[in-house]
C-alpha cells in the first residue's frame, strides 16, 4: 500500500517540477513587469549583462565547490566512524588532503 503512495508521488514530481519552472520562468522572464524597480534591474543585470552572468556562474560554481568539499567531508567521516579504514586509506578514497582528515578526526574524538 505505501509502496502504491509512494509510485503515485513520484509519478507526480516530474509535472510538478515543470509546473514550478514554468511559473519560475514566468516570473522572472517579465523583468519589465516586476513592481520593485530594484529587484528588477538587479535580475536585469544577472542575466542580460555579460558581468552580470559572468558574476552568477561565479557563484554557481563557488556553490558547486562547495557542497564538493562537504560531500567529500561527510565521505570521510563516515569512513573515520566505521574504524575500518586508515588515514591514509580516507585521503586516496575521499580526495581530502591528510590535514583535512586529522581535522575531521580529531572533531569526531573531542
Amino acid at each position: 500500500m505505501e509502496q502504491e503512495a509512494a509510485g503515485k508521488w513520484l509519478g507526480l514530481l516530474p509535472s510538478l517540477f515543470y509546473t514550478a519552472v514554468l511559473k519560475c520562468r514566468r516570473i522572472c522572464v517579465k523583468i519589465k513587469r516586476m513592481n520593485f524597480e530594484l529587484l528588477a534591474e538587479r535580475t536585469r543585470y544577472l542575466k542580460e549583462n555579460p558581468r552580470g552572468v559572468s558574476e552568477m556562474c561565479k557563484v554557481i560554481e563557488d556553490m558547486r565547490t562547495q557542497v564538493r568539499k562537504e560531500t567529500m567531508a561527510e565521505s570521510a567521516l563516515r569512513m573515520l566512524h566505521a574504524g575500518k579504514y586508515a588515514l591514509e586509506e580516507i585521503v586516496a578514497i575521499s580526495g581530502l588532503s591528510l590535514d583535512e582528515v586529522k581535522k575531521l578526526d580529531a572533531g569526531q574524538n573531542a
